[in-house]
């Protein structure tokens, strides 16, 4: 009798050990719930939690309004999510950057990352993922159109910045190089290249009024493709062409800068000379002005059709202007002028 007592009291003690812990034990879970519905009730991020097969296991109502007309519930696959997502337009794509978008997206839902997308609405959307230690993850959706816009407009002024700055050397460089020259042919050589540097255009010629307002070849920029072109390079040294006659021509007649932006579908280049300039798409003419009278004509060649810009016309136009400066300067020294 005496062992059956102990008996009985040894398992109502273990039972007692067992209901303390089950009782503490849901303490947690309750504990836990609560802090993971505060979590869930923030209206700012949308918020999801996913177990480890990819599955969603719980979200809030932010995260919710991202998918208006779907019924987000536990248990929605995460491939479907994201191909739902793309396909459907929720999340901008160009169409044939659909599958790499989704195959990204699903991939990154695995790791810590964080990418940028754009919704149907317009809106900039940050999709973060923090993995947990057993192999669940989370997903926060913030809106972050004001803080992307913002850095777009400031990274836009830096750039306008930072091209001005650029713009305004190029001015202070040709000032300086035609106050400092004593030959109109050096000066015209130092500023054709001096364009060529901050264009990026491989090709410039300068040409110069004679008299019975013919135009002579006087300076070519130099080039590291000179094998390329060196067919336009012979070509060019014999050339002396007329007033209307070819793009410089066109210049001298219009007494203004003259865009070309596509040489292939312009009849001012001949076929001949076409394949001379192989690679060359653009084209700019550039007056050269002194005493109100066209005195030399720049040509500048490009690998890019050139869109006519105010702002780039108008600096070649003060560039060319100070150029003209140069030559009045010079104009004494400068034979056949």
């Amino acid at each position: 009798m005496y062992f059956f007592w102990v008996t009985i009291l040894a398992l109502l003690g273990v039972l007692f050990l067992l209901a303390h812990r089950l009782y503490r034990t849901r303490g947690y879970v309750a504990r836990l719930g609560s802090r993971l519905a505060s979590v869930l009730a923030v209206d700012s991020i949308g918020l999801s939690v996913w177990n480890t097969e990819g599955r969603l296991v719980a979200c809030n109502t932010r995260f919710r309004d991202f998918y208006p007309g779907v019924q987000v519930k536990p248990g929605w696959e995460l491939e479907d999510m994201v191909r739902f997502a793309v396909t459907r337009g929720l999340i901008q794509a160009p169409d044939k950057e659909i599958e790499s978008l989704i195959e990204k997206l699903l991939t990154n839902a695995r790791n810590v990352s964080r990418d940028v997308v754009r919704t149907a609405a317009g809106r900039w959307l940050e999709i973060c993922v923090r993995p947990t230690e057993n192999g669940e993850f989370v997903m926060l959706y913030t809106d972050i159109t004001d803080a992307h816009e913002l850095g777009m407009a400031l990274t836009q002024n830096r750039e306008t910045l930072e091209k001005r700055a650029v713009d305004m050397d190029l001015i202070c460089r040709a000032v300086e190089i035609a106050r400092a020259t004593t030959s109109f042919e050096s000066a015209t050589q130092q500023i054709v290249n001096l364009v060529c540097n901050w264009s990026g255009w491989p090709i410039g010629h300068a040409y110069r009024v004679v008299k019975d307002e013919g135009l002579l070849p006087i300076v070519e920029t130099q080039t590291i493709e000179v094998d390329a072109f060196a067919a336009l390079k012979m070509a060019w040294i014999r050339e002396r062409l007329q007033k209307g006659e070819g793009l410089v021509g066109r210049v001298l007649v219009s007494d203004r800068v003259v865009w070309v932006a596509n040489i292939a579908s312009d009849p001012t280049f001949s076929s001949d000379r076409r394949t001379q300039m192989p690679g060359i798409r653009g084209a700019c003419g550039v007056p050269v002005r002194n005493g109100g009278r066209v005195v030399a004509v720049l040509e500048f060649l490009s690998r890019e059709q050139l869109i006519p810009a105010s702002s780039s016309t108008r600096l070649l136009e003060v560039v060319a202007e100070t150029l003209g400066l140069a030559f009045g300067c010079t104009a004494k020294k400068v034979d056949n002028f």
